[in-house]
């Protein structure tokens, strides 16, 4: 622990508990990555099992219901890390990618079928760079204090 008694107290007071580490960070990071493994995998498996094509079409409401888990993720630790470590990259990474992750899902109404796979792992890829990003900061903020 640093010696400096007012970055001590500064420490405690931003809450910064010795740990950026956590079950939480750690989601943030891995569902975006596992999310675009699916949107890679799900043309092959489409490709091998025709008769799963139209079930697949109907199953829109996982996208939706993921991309509200990482908006939640995102408020819970992309939101108070910013405020915490000042890292707008991070924050930035991931609306750009939630965006994106948006646009991925509308292809489809928008009869777009060909860009919704890449806009999908790109906005996917986004969001877990977004979340690895705040990691890092987050980390390193501590680094600082403790």
């Amino acid at each position: 622990m640093k010696s400096d008694h007012n970055h001590t107290q500064h420490c405690q007071a931003t809450g910064h508990t010795g740990t950026a580490t956590g079950a939480a960070p750690r989601t943030g990071i891995w569902l975006p990555l596992a999310c675009a493994v699916h949107c890679l995998g799900m043309p092959l498996l489409v490709a091998a099992a025709p008769a799963l094509t139209g079930h697949v079409q109907q199953l829109a409401w996982i996208e939706w219901g993921t991309l509200a888990l990482a908006l939640w993720l995102g408020y819970k630790q992309l939101w108070p890390g910013y405020q915490v470590h000042k890292n707008g990259w991070s924050l930035g990474v991931a609306v750009a990618g939630g965006a994106t992750f948006v646009v991925g899902i509308l292809a489809h109404d928008w009869h777009l079928d060909a860009m919704h796979t890449p806009l999908m792992v790109a906005g996917s890829l986004l969001l877990a760079t977004g979340f690895w990003l705040n990691y890092r900061a987050q980390k390193a903020q501590v680094a600082n204090c403790c």
